[in-house]
């Protein structure tokens, strides 16, 4: 197997990148096959890697082409639940297991997971079950995620605006 991408987006989720950076869910990951791990970490600290029977590389941000081969061949991406990094994954027919923000208020990332499980586009789990959530997220069967067609609102905003 290939490759599982970790990622924060532009935020600092200091949770997830410390419960991934434990031994026990990188050396599940190495279990299930994945051959490296790419930690996206954000606004937040690099993580400390452990001694594990897998390549880890981490880093802040990536843009532009390099992100997008990144985030398009990866088998699994591990994300935090913002929308715009759970539509990427989607979008592009990767397997997605979200890890929820317990932290935030007014917290919509569990709505927005719990939506997008409910159509098993993913799995969810929190930083603290992360490691078994793996097991799961390997063995799911989920359905494609088909984007809408852009096309329709766009013509409905410019009939509206006389454009």
């Amino acid at each position: 197997m290939g490759y599982a991408l970790v990622t924060v987006g532009t935020t600092e989720f200091v949770e997830l990148i410390a419960a991934v950076s434990e031994k026990e869910p990188l050396s599940k990951l190495a279990q299930l096959g994945y051959e490296k791990v790419y930690i996206q970490h954000g606004a937040g600290p690099a993580p400390k890697i452990p001694n594990v029977p897998i390549e880890v590389a981490s880093f802040d941000y990536m843009r532009g082409n390099p992100w997008k081969t990144l985030y398009e061949n990866a088998d699994l991406i591990i994300s935090h639940a913002g929308a715009g990094s759970c539509l990427e994954a989607l979008e592009n027919r990767r397997r997605l297991l979200v890890v929820i923000n317990e932290s935030l208020m007014d917290n919509h990332q569990i709505e927005l997971a719990c939506a997008l499980k409910e159509c098993n586009y993913l799995e969810y789990c929190y930083p603290q079950t992360l490691t078994e959530s793996l097991d799961s997220i390997t063995k799911a069967e989920l359905d494609n995620f088909e984007p809408g067609d852009p096309h329709q609102i766009n013509h409905e905003l410019r009939r509206l605006f006389c454009l």
